[in-house]
């Protein structure tokens, strides 16, 4: 009878061990692998992520950390003196996902510009701000409105075999999705200069001055830089959502490089307010 509960318990005791490692293991999985990074005094390393960067935590102040000006996904890293002690570094990034560094003093760093790829693993997810979409997200639904066929006869402008034409618009988390098609039927590519949105007075008086409201957009989806020959390609730009004040115009302008292939064309109050669910 003693032998029967003496192995009882032994059986007992493996489970409950194999149980507490497979919580233990369990518990593990979304453990994030830091990247080992050398850094030194004299010169800088650039760390290019695939979103944009939305915080930055240093273990150590002796680190030096800058984000580039004009650039919202590359993170200048160098060491405050040569004395710089090891420590972390933990980048927060717009598709809602954490990055983590060791960072170890290097007198020549063999990596100067390190490319990171996107974050794959789960237990790199975190959480946004509220009301807060993330940029992959946003990536996701540009690229479903620009593979969506045309929704509306929207307006469009046509100089020179060049066309620009307003094809869907659509709203998802409070921004509004505009759908565009840039159309060249020449042989000659077509530079942009300058592509902007405004919004501006309705008639236009030579006794006062023209008001115009510059709408920047959130994101962009597509080529708004050139147009090839005998080619034509969708655009998306993402706005924060809006209506047009009475007696006044939405314009949507594109103007050619060294050219006269200048289009612009009017967007409607009734084209936003009938924007489609995404």
């Amino acid at each position: 009878m003693k032998r029967n509960r003496a192995g009882v318990m032994i059986v007992l005791l493996f489970w409950a061990i194999g149980v507490k490692s497979q919580v233990v293991r369990t518990q593990m999985e979304g453990v994030i692998e830091p990247f080992d990074i050398g850094v030194s005094d004299s010169r800088t390393v650039n760390l290019i992520f695939p979103y944009s960067i939305k915080g930055v935590d240093r273990g150590n102040p002796g680190l030096m950390v800058l984000k580039a000006p004009g650039a919202e996904n590359v993170l200048h890293v160098k060491a405050g003196s040569a004395d710089f002690e090891p420590t972390n570094l933990t980048v927060l990034t717009g598709e809602g996902a954490i990055y983590s560094f060791m960072v170890f003093f290097t007198p020549a760093p063999s990596l100067l510009n390190i490319r990171i790829e996107a974050a794959t693993s789960p237990g790199a997810a975190i959480i946004l701000s509220q009301g807060e979409a993330s940029e992959a997200e946003m990536a996701r639904v540009m690229k479903a409105v620009a593979e969506k066929q045309r929704s509306i006869k929207g307006p469009r402008k046509r100089l020179y075999a060049a066309e620009l034409s307003l094809q869907g618009v659509y709203i998802h988390d409070d921004r509004i999705f505009l759908q565009l098609e840039f159309r060249n039927d020449s042989h000659m590519a077509l530079d942009v200069s300058q592509f902007r949105m405004y919004i501006r007075d309705r008639k236009e008086s030579k006794r006062t001055a023209i008001q115009e409201l510059e709408v920047l957009p959130v994101y962009t989806h597509g080529d708004i830089k050139r147009i090839e020959g005998k080619s034509r390609h969708r655009v998306v730009l993402v706005l924060d959502k809006f209506t047009i004040p009475d007696k006044k115009n939405f314009v949507i302008q594109l103007l050619e490089r060294g050219g006269g292939r200048h289009l612009s064309i009017k967007v409607k109050n009734k084209d936003l307010v009938r924007a489609k669910l995404i």
